[in-house]
C-alpha cells in the first residue's frame, strides 16, 4: 500500500515485488529470499537478486498515482470500430522499435567506426560568460563544486534535509532534493533587466498532477533569483501545469515580463533539459525557452517591465526565496549560468552534444558505461541515419495511433526510460542503505544473456523464453498441470529450488516442457492434450488401500478430485441458474458485498474508499471480471481461498472450514442462483420426480443415485412442511437478490425448491471436479 510510504521506499518495494513475481512465475525460484542476504539454500546471491531487479528499475512511472486513473505512462485503446486498424498500425510501430533495439546492440562498433572516420565531431558550447557550472556529480554529501573554470572548486552547500543520492543515473548518478532541502547561491544570477543572461539545467520532475483545487497555481519554482517578500522581484523559471514558464519582474503582477510555453512540455518521470535565455532588452520578445534543446513557442502573459529586477535574494533551487512555491522532490544535474544570451544553435547543443564533446576526448576504451550510454543516445538521435529514419516513421505512426485511439479506454502500461538501467545492492534490503551498484543480469548459475544486447526488459523477456533457459517451460507446464490435476508434478509450483518438492515424474515433466516449447508455447493445445489424456480420464474413485498408500495421488493411479476454485464455483452456480451473463470483455464489475469492507482498508482520500455495488447484468458477469481491491478482497471469495494481491501467488491453498459452507448456503449470490434454479425446475416439470431428475442433469449431467435422491426427497418434504406454515419467511427468502422472483409461482413452493437446489449445489459431487 502507498499510505505513509516514502516515494523512494515505495519504488524499491515495487521493483522487489516485480522481481519476486517474475522469479516465481517464470523461473520457479524464491528469489525474494536474497533481498537481504545470499539465499540460504539456492545458489542465488544477493547480487543476483538485485541484478534481476535492475530490469524493473528503469521505468518512467512515478511510484504514487495520486488516485488518478490516467497516471502516466498509459495507452488509449480504441473502440471496437478502430481496433483492427489500430492493431495493424501498432504492429508496424513494434517492428520499427525492434529494428532500433537490434541496432543498439551494435552501439560500440558503430560509435567506434564513427570516431575513426572523424566525421561530424560533436562541438562544445563556448564557456564565454559561464559564471557557474554545478555538475552535481559528487555522488555523496551536501557540498557541490563549481567546474566553470575547468577546475573543480568547492562552491555551495545544501542545508535542511539531506540531499538524496543514488536513486538514478543520467549522465552520472544524480542527486535529488527533498522538499525541505535548501540550496542557495548568493553570488550568482543577480542580473538587472538591462543585462543578458542564460540559465540551464537538467531536471527530473517528481511532480504530482495538481488537485482540482490547485488549478491555476504553479507546480513549483525550478530555479529563481527572486524575493517573495519584495513582490517577486527578480527572475524565476517555473513548472506550471506541465508548461515551462519564465518571469522577470520588478513588482508582480504588473511590472514584469511573464511568458510560458504554449503546450505542456515537462514530462514527469524522465529527464528534461531546460534553458532560458534573455537578451537584456527589457521585452518579452527577448526571452527564449528551450526544452531538450528545442526552441519552444510561447504565450506572452505580461510584457510591461519598467523597474529594476535586481534583488538581494540568493539564487535558489526548487523554490523562491524565502520559501515560496516549493517544487516537489526533483532531481537536478549539470546546472549552468551564463552572463550572456546563448544563441539558438548553442542552446540546441547544450543538452547532449556539449557533454559528448567532453567524453570523446578520451579513448573509447576509457569510457564508463554511463559515458557510453550518453554518447549512444546522442549518436543514435543525431547521427545514425537508419535510426533517425525509423524514429521519423514511428512519429508518423504515433500520430495515426493517437487518431485511432481518440476517446478510447485508458490502459496503464510500463515504459522503459532512456537512462542506463542499474540497481543498488541494499544492505538488509533497506531502501536507503545502498552499497554496490549492479547492472541488469540473470542469476549467475543460469545461461547468460547474449553479449552486447541492450539490458532492458525486452532482452529479459527474450531470454526467459529462449531455448537456453531450462526453467520457464518446466515451470509453466507444471503450473498448468496443477490447474488440471490439482497438484503439480512438482507440488511446490513456486519453488523448483532445493527446498521445493521433488518432481513425482521428472521424465514426464521434461517431455511436456520440451513438447510445449517446440509447439510454439501453445497453451490451448497443451490443455487439450492434458484433458484428453488417459491419466485425466480415469475414474476419480480410489480404493481405501490406494488412498492409504498414496493420499495425494502422486502416482496418478486415479483421476483428479479436488474442490473447484471459488471463481469456478460462483460461475457454475450462475450458469446452472441461467443468470450467468456470457458477455466477453468490458470494465470490471462490483457484485454483492457486505457494507464497510472497503472502508476498513482505505485511507481518507482513497478513490476506492466506498464500495458502490453494480446492478443489472453486472451482478452476473463471470468472476473473472470482478473488481479486486488489493487491500480488501471480496469476502465470499476470500473465505474460499482466493489469494490476496499483496504478494505473488502461483499456488492456491485449499482449506475446508465451516465458514465456507456458510458462504455457499447463505451468500446472496448463491441464494439468488438457487432461487432462479428452483424457478427453472418448477417450469420444466409439474412433479417432484421430474424436477429432481432435471436438477441432477443440470448440476451433474446425470441422474441421482438412489441414496442421493432419497435424501433430496426428504429435504423437500421438510422444507414444504416448514414454508406451508410460514408464508412471510418464504417470501423473504425468495426476495434475496436483485433479479425479480417469478410472481406466477407460489412463494412457499419456490422457497422449498430453492433450498433443495442450494443443498444440491453444495454436494461434494458438485463442488469437486
Amino acid at each position: 500500500a502507498e499510505g505513509g510510504t516514502l516515494s523512494e521506499e515505495l519504488r524499491v518495494n515495487n521493483k522487489r515485488e516485480r522481481t519476486e513475481a517474475y522469479s516465481a512465475a517464470f523461473l520457479g525460484l524464491t528469489a525474494g529470499c536474497a533481498n537481504c542476504h545470499d539465499h540460504k539454500f539456492d545458489p542465488i546471491t544477493q547480487k543476483d537478486f538485485y541484478r534481476l531487479t535492475a530490469f524493473f528499475n528503469n521505468l518512467t512511472e512515478n511510484p504514487f498515482n495520486d488516485e488518478r486513473k490516467d497516471w502516466p505512462p498509459f495507452l488509449l485503446v480504441p473502440k471496437s470500430g478502430n481496433r483492427a486498424a489500430y492493431e495493424e498500425t501498432l504492429a508496424k510501430r513494434t517492428a520499427l522499435k525492434r529494428q532500433i533495439h537490434d541496432r543498439r546492440t551494435q552501439a560500440r562498433e558503430l560509435i567506434s567506426a564513427w570516431l575513426a572516420r572523424q566525421e561530424r565531431a560533436p562541438r562544445p558550447v563556448s564557456s564565454d560568460g559561464l559564471v557557474v557550472r554545478l555538475r552535481f556529480d559528487e555522488q555523496s554529501g551536501d557540498v557541490f563544486a563549481d567546474s566553470a573554470s575547468g577546475v573543480k572548486r568547492k562552491f555551495a552547500t545544501a542545508t535542511g534535509a539531506p540531499v538524496v543520492w543514488g536513486e538514478g543515473t543520467w549522465f552520472w548518478p544524480y542527486m535529488r532534493m527533498e522538499i525541505s532541502t535548501r540550496l542557495e547561491l548568493p553570488d550568482v544570477g543577480d542580473e538587472e533587466a538591462a543585462k543578458p543572461f542564460s540559465v540551464a539545467t537538467w531536471l527530473h520532475p517528481h511532480l504530482r498532477p495538481l488537485e482540482p483545487k490547485d488549478e491555476g497555481k504553479p507546480d513549483g519554482v525550478i530555479l529563481s533569483r527572486a524575493e517573495a517578500t519584495q513582490d517577486g522581484r527578480g527572475w524565476q523559471l517555473i513548472s506550471s501545469k506541465g508548461k515551462l514558464a519564465f518571469v522577470l519582474a520588478h513588482k508582480l503582477p504588473d511590472d514584469a515580463i511573464q511568458i510560458e510555453t504554449k503546450g505542456k512540455v515537462l514530462a514527469v518521470g524522465r529527464w528534461n533539459h531546460l534553458a532560458a535565455t534573455y537578451d537584456g532588452s527589457g521585452k518579452a520578445a527577448g526571452v527564449k525557452l528551450y526544452v531538450d534543446g528545442k526552441l519552444q513557442e510561447v504565450t506572452v502573459i505580461k510584457d510591461a517591465l519598467n523597474g529594476s529586477s535586481g534583488t538581494t535574494a540568493p539564487l535558489e533551487f526548487g523554490r523562491m526565496h524565502p520559501d515560496a512555491n516549493p517544487l516537489r522532490q526533483s532531481g537536478f544535474q549539470d546546472f549552468r549560468f551564463y552572463q550572456r544570451a546563448l544563441s539558438n544553435e548553442e542552446a540546441a547543443r547544450l543538452p547532449f552534444e556539449d557533454y559528448v564533446s567532453e567524453v570523446v576526448r578520451k579513448s573509447l576504451a576509457e569510457w564508463t558505461e554511463d559515458e557510453l550510454h550518453a554518447v549512444s543516445e546522442y549518436y543514435f538521435a543525431e547521427l545514425d541515419e537508419p535510426t533517425r529514419t525509423f524514429r521519423a516513421q514511428i512519429s508518423l505512426l504515433n500520430q495515426e495511433l493517437d487518431r485511432l485511439s481518440k476517446d478510447g479506454d485508458i490502459v496503464i502500461i510500463s515504459q522503459e526510460a532512456p537512462t542506463l538501467a542499474y540497481a543498488d545492492v541494499l544492505t538488509r534490503g533497506a531502501f536507503n542503505a545502498r552499497t554496490e551498484r549492479v547492472r541488469p543480469g540473470v542469476p549467475h548459475f543460469l545461461p547468460p544473456l547474449k553479449a552486447g544486447v541492450p539490458l532492458d526488459r525486452l532482452t529479459l523477456a527474450e531470454w526467459t523464453v529462449s531455448p537456453s533457459n531450462p526453467l520457464t517451460p518446466r515451470v509453466t507446464v507444471n503450473r498448468m498441470w496443477s490447474e488440471i490435476f490439482g497438484t503439480g508434478l512438482v507440488e511446490t509450483t513456486e519453488d523448483f529450488g532445493v527446498m521445493g518438492a521433488r518432481p513425482s515424474h521428472p521424465e514426464l515433466l521434461d517431455w511436456l516442457a520440451l513438447d510445449f516449447r517446440e509447439h510454439g508455447w501453445d497453451v490451448k493445445r497443451f490443455y487439450k492434450q492434458l484433458v484428453l489424456s488417459a491419466t485425466y480420464r480415469q475414474s476419480a474413485r480410489a480404493t481405501p488401500e490406494l488412498v492409504e498408500k498414496d493420499p495425494k495421488n502422486r502416482l496418478l493411479a486415479h483421476g483428479p478430485r479436488f474442490r473447484m476454485d471459488v471463481e469456478m464455483l460462483r460461475d457454475t452456480a450462475l450458469a446452472a441458474s441461467g443468470l450467468l451473463v456470457e458477455k466477453i470483455g468490458g470494465p470490471s464489475v462490483k457484485p454483492y458485498q457486505p457494507a464497510g469492507v472497503w472502508e476498513a482498508g482505505s485511507h481518507q482520500n482513497s478513490d476506492t474508499k466506498a464500495y458502490v455495488q453494480d446492478h443489472g447484468d453486472a451482478l452476473y458477469r463471470r468472476s473473472l471480471y470482478t473488481f479486486w481491491k488489493r487491500m480488501a478482497t471480496m469476502p465470499n471469495m476470500d473465505a474460499l481461498d482466493e489469494p490476496v494481491r499483496d504478494a505473488a501467488c502461483t499456488r492456491r491453498q485449499r482449506t475446508d472450514t465451516p465458514l465456507q459452507a456458510l458462504v455457499l448456503m447463505n451468500d446472496p449470490q448463491w441464494l439468488e442462483a438457487a432461487r432462479r434454479l428452483a424457478e427453472r425446475l418448477i417450469h420444466e416439470s409439474s412433479n417432484a420426480e421430474g424436477r429432481l431428475n432435471a436438477l441432477g442433469e443440470i448440476l451433474l449431467a446425470r441422474r441421482w443415485e438412489p441414496r442421493e435422491k432419497a435424501a433430496l426427497e426428504r429435504a423437500l418434504a421438510k422444507f414444504r412442511s416448514t414454508y406451508a406454515q410460514d408464508e412471510p419467511s418464504a417470501e423473504k427468502l425468495v426476495a434475496v437478490g436483485e433479479s425479480r422472483p417469478d410472481i406466477d409461482l407460489h412463494a412457499d413452493e419456490v422457497a422449498s425448491w430453492m433450498l433443495v437446489a442450494s443443498a444440491a449445489m453444495n454436494l461434494d459431487a458438485v463442488l469437486n471436479k
